[in-house]
């Protein structure tokens, strides 16, 4: 009796099997949920969802991307994703050629590269993640967006003695260019850190753990990663190339905004140089505007 012929709601479901066992990640996992999710919806929306995968011709794959209203760095992800899952099934001859294979990757804008968010989508996600219960998460989010903190080794790994009267230290070897580096504490964001007291546990203390308090464990690598993702998806912002360092441009925009003082971005960016600090926030989308010139005055009136 010959086997019944592989449906992509099938072979999707031997894809995940498979790669749940190869990767360490389930935050990868997550990801390749939801390339699959948007290509389900897809062949729903055209009643196709018991589809053969051997019927997934170019002119299919060609329909789908065209209709992807993703971000740029979102939509070549998912692209990579469908050609290594037709890839597999070709070395399991379930597919004679790949369907993807004459897509190209669309052009991404600097900009688009973890793209900051606005005044109305901050407010949206603190409202959101304080509604989920993680005080935690948005406490973090707030050091990236007054600090200009990377998430990764640079926040996860602060300790309570790095938080300074005035300042908090960057320590060499979280840093990127691993070196010292001080940024100055707005008030808003010293408000929150006595409302929290977190110069009241030990230095050596992390500031972030899963206990929700500074202890002697930092948070794993995607700990809050996950998380936000989770909050981004609820506001129907993933995938349009906002993630949880789009915080750091968020802040460094606004602070800009608010001063147009880039010599003051550039200090708390910890930018070597102006055009440094320059090129940064036109990479996160800032238009600079010219100065009022009505107050330019004749120095020898």
């Amino acid at each position: 009796m010959a086997e019944p012929e592989l449906t992509f709601a099938a072979a999707a479901a031997t894809y995940k099997q498979v790669k749940s066992r190869e990767l360490r990640e389930d935050t990868t996992m997550g990801l390749y949920d939801l390339y699959l999710r948007y290509f389900t919806d897809f062949l729903k929306a055209k009643k196709k969802e018991r589809i053969l995968l051997k019927d997934i011709k170019p002119k299919l794959a060609f329909e789908f991307f065209d209709s992807v209203t993703t971000g740029g760095r979102f939509y070549n992800n998912m692209l990579g994703f469908y050609k290594s899952f037709a890839t597999f099934f070709i070395d399991r001859e379930d597919l004679q050629t790949n369907p993807f294979s004459k897509l190209k990757n669309v052009r991404v804008d600097e900009s688009d590269d973890h793209r900051p968010f606005n005044a109305d989508q901050t407010k949206e996600l603190r409202t959101a993640i304080l509604d989920s219960g993680n005080d935690q998460l948005w406490l973090f989010c707030q050091f990236i967006y007054f600090l200009f903190l990377r998430p990764g080794k640079e926040l996860r790994y602060l300790r309570v003695g790095d938080i300074l009267e005035k300042q908090v230290k960057v320590v060499s070897g979280t840093a990127k260019n691993r070196k010292i580096g001080y940024v100055d504490i707005p008030a808003t964001l010293e408000a929150t850190i006595q409302k929290h007291r977190l110069r009241s546990y030990r230095p050596t203390d992390y500031v972030f753990t899963i206990n929700g308090h500074p202890g002697a464990e930092p948070v794993g690598v995607n700990y809050f990663y996950k998380r936000h993702r989770a909050v981004l998806e609820t506001l129907n912002l993933f995938g349009l190339d906002y993630d949880l360092y789009s915080w750091k441009p968020t802040g460094a925009v606004a602070l800009y905004r608010a001063t147009k003082d880039i010599l003051l971005v550039q200090r708390h960016c910890r930018h070597n140089t102006p055009d440094q600090t320059y090129t940064y926030l036109r990479k996160a989308g800032l238009v600079f505007e010219g100065q009022d010139m009505n107050n330019f005055p004749a120095i020898w009136d």
